[in-house]
């Protein structure tokens, strides 16, 4: 019951936001500079491809799609300056980012704005707070180990 109270909810909150505007913004936090640029970059580059698409089929309940990035550097404090600045541009999501730390770090901001986000962050602390705002789009460090050493070990029969 609390899973379609929630689903309920939510639908209400995105139908809001996207009727609210002739725009309808999507958010992407991403090191779109430093150390994981060229993860960042490419996440930027294949939303925007996503979103040119979509407007040139009519965008999304008839309005405009645009895209606002953030470069958050996938550093936590850059983050969170991030997460700020994209709630006050007015997105109803945001994908991203790409590390644990940097989506971590955005995730409260996000919760507490109605803002949806998605994530490849693996880490477990990610859905510890069990925020109905956030989906985690990859396996979590656990799974990931779990299955990597079962299949060293049992496919390939690496004894070392």
């Amino acid at each position: 019951m609390k899973k379609i109270v929630k689903a309920l909810a939510l639908s209400g909150i995105v139908a809001c936001s996207l009727f609210a505007s002739d725009v309808v913004k999507v958010g992407v936090q991403a090191p779109i500079t430093g150390k994981y640029a060229n993860e960042g970059q490419s996440i930027d580059n294949f939303v925007k491809l996503l979103v040119d698409e979509k407007n040139k089929e009519g965008g999304l309940l008839g309005k405009k799609i645009e895209v606002v990035t953030c470069d958050d550097e996938a550093k936590a404090q850059k983050a969170a300056v991030c997460a700020k600045k994209l709630v006050n541009a007015g997105v109803f999501a945001v994908i991203g980012s790409y590390t644990s730390g940097a989506t971590e770090a955005a995730q409260t901001t996000y919760y507490r704005n109605k803002v949806l986000q998605t994530s490849d962050g693996t880490s477990d602390s990610l859905i510890k707070k069990k925020y109905w705002t956030f989906f985690r789009n990859s396996f979590p460090n656990e799974a990931q180990s779990d299955f990597t050493a079962d299949y060293f070990v049992n496919v390939k029969n690496i004894k070392k």
